[in-house]
């Protein structure tokens, strides 16, 4: 036995009661409350006896657990990229800035050449990549995280 187009809708209609908001997470819940449904028909109960069943088994509160978690595997991977952005761009800026004194200290100390500007040149490509890479990605980061806390 099939479920109909008026119990499919009275099922979507609880969905949504009950929190989803995601069509995507809507859709997927829908089917799987029609499939345990449908089975539940097969062996002779009534939609009625079927959906309060499918209800028992994934209550209101696990239907939200089901989106959030849905929401955050969906985007982990970003966060992850951003982070690993932060800790780049603070390595790169740091190594620049640092490399640029080191050869400082070696060419003052061997006698070479230019060495003021090779630490120039290299202090200053390391407080750009600062300013315009590390310090706008944790911004950025760390505004993210506020506006998750206020919207939890």
């Amino acid at each position: 036995m099939s479920i109909r187009e008026q119990q499919i809708k009275e099922i979507r209609k609880y969905l949504l009661e009950s929190g989803l908001d995601i069509p995507a997470v809507v859709d997927d819940m829908q089917d799987h409350f029609c499939c345990v449904i449908e089975d539940s028909l097969r062996a002779g109960n009534s939609f009625e006896t079927a959906f309060a069943e499918a209800r028992l088994l994934v209550p209101p509160e696990d239907i939200r657990e089901i989106q959030s978690d849905t929401i955050y595997y969906l985007t982990i991977k970003s966060k992850i990229m951003h982070v690993k952005g932060i800790f780049l761009t603070a390595f790169f800026s740091v190594f620049l800035y640092v490399l640029g004194t080191i050869i400082y200290k070696f060419m003052i100390l061997s006698g070479a050449g230019p060495a003021g500007e090779i630490r120039f040149i290299l202090q200053t490509l390391g407080l750009v990549v600062f300013g315009f890479g590390f310090l706008p990605l944790l911004f950025s980061f760390g505004y993210k995280q506020f506006v998750a806390r206020l919207q939890a």
